[in-house]
Parts: C-alpha cells; structure tokens; sequence
C-alpha cells in the first residue's frame, strides 16, 4: 500500500492541558472526562474528524499536565469541549489549555514551565 502525500495527510496540532483540582487525579481518569466532554459537545461525527489520541507518554504526574494531538481544523472545538468538563473521578476539577503545538517536542516547554 502507497502511503500519503504530504498534501493529503491531515496536519496536527498538539495541545497540552491541564488539571486543576484539589486532590491529584490519574491520566486514565482525566483521558475519560476529556473523550466523554469531546462526545457531548462535539458529537460522534465531531469526535471522530478531530482526530483526538492522548499521549500517554507525555503525562506529568507531579504537574498534572498531559498531552493530546488533535486535527489543526479542529483544535478550537476541543479547546471549547474541555471546559465542559467538571469533575474527574468523582472529585471536581477543571481542564486548563496550556499551550498548543505544531510539533511534539516544543509541547516539552509547555509540560515543564510554571
């Protein structure tokens, strides 16, 4: 199988968010809250043409930031369905964008900074 050109393959952006709450929640649980927000605002059609993977290997516990790649066309609706989410475990928390990229490796600023 031939793969894309680079003209037909979908471009990425790669959004840091993260979790303000009391008490520190996991990456399974916050990955829950983020997709069922993204599917009660974006629906499933939304959901599926943004393209959302989580990057498990980009989570920081200690600062309770992760990582998300997400379509370039659809960055802002994600942006907007993170706000929906109220609580993560059946503790309250908030979702906060931290910064958005073009490439992985300059998300590596966003998850270490103050």
């Amino acid at each position: 199988m031939k793969p894309l050109l680079p003209t037909l393959r979908e471009r990425k952006r790669y959004l840091v968010v993260e979790v303000v709450s009391e008490k520190p929640v996991t990456w399974s649980g916050a990955r829950r809250a983020m997709a069922r927000a993204g599917l009660n605002s974006l629906g499933e059609f939304g959901l599926s043409r943004a393209g959302l993977r989580f990057l498990d290997e980009k989570w920081e516990q200690s600062r309770q930031r992760g990582a998300l790649r997400v379509a370039h066309t659809s960055l802002d609706a994600v942006r907007a369905s993170l706000a929906f989410v109220q609580e993560i475990d059946g503790q309250p928390a908030l979702l906060r964008s931290v910064g958005a990229s073009g490439m992985l490796h300059r998300t590596e600023r966003y998850l270490k900074e103050e």
